[in-house]
């Protein structure tokens, strides 16, 4: 597997899908194999089956945040931002480097979706997280986008 990464960041995207494809064929519930072949579908612009390959690792491994928010974003790309939301709540279940992110995909998330009230809540949360705990250089848009959304 480790050789199909090495491989994609060469750009030889073919080549390391056949290495996941051999990885996945070895070891079908190996999570970690399925997200590294939706990395590789996305730099190859194939959205659909990113989509389909981090839905399997989530699957496999439910607590797999990078995958859950990495599906999230794909599906926000996507406009499928209705199914984003129950992607992304269980990744908020554990604070850490990319709690933000998730908050912020909720946000956009539930923007698209027209509930405006959610998504400031989110991005309240969002903004007393990166006050306590940064990154700081997150702060200009969170305000930016509170003062978008008003007061409810």
């Amino acid at each position: 597997m480790y050789h199909a990464t090495a491989l994609a960041a060469q750009g030889k995207y073919d080549a390391a899908v056949a290495e996941l494809d051999k990885a996945i064929q070895l070891k079908p519930n190996t999570a970690e194999a399925h997200a590294w072949l939706a990395d590789v579908r996305e730099r190859q612009h194939r959205p659909a089956d990113a989509i389909e390959q981090y839905r399997i690792a989530i699957a496999q491994q439910p607590d797999f945040r990078i995958a859950r928010l990495e599906l999230a974003k794909d599906l926000l790309y996507a406009g499928r931002s209705r199914e984003a939301i129950p992607v992304l709540l269980p990744a908020l279940q554990v604070e850490d480097q990319n709690t933000p992110v998730a908050m912020m995909f909720l946000v956009q998330a539930y923007v698209n979706t027209g509930d405006r009230a959610t998504a400031r809540k989110y991005l309240e949360q969002a903004h007393q997280y990166v006050l306590r705990n940064g990154p700081s250089n997150l702060l200009p848009q969170i305000e930016s986008n509170l003062k978008s959304l008003g007061s409810g």
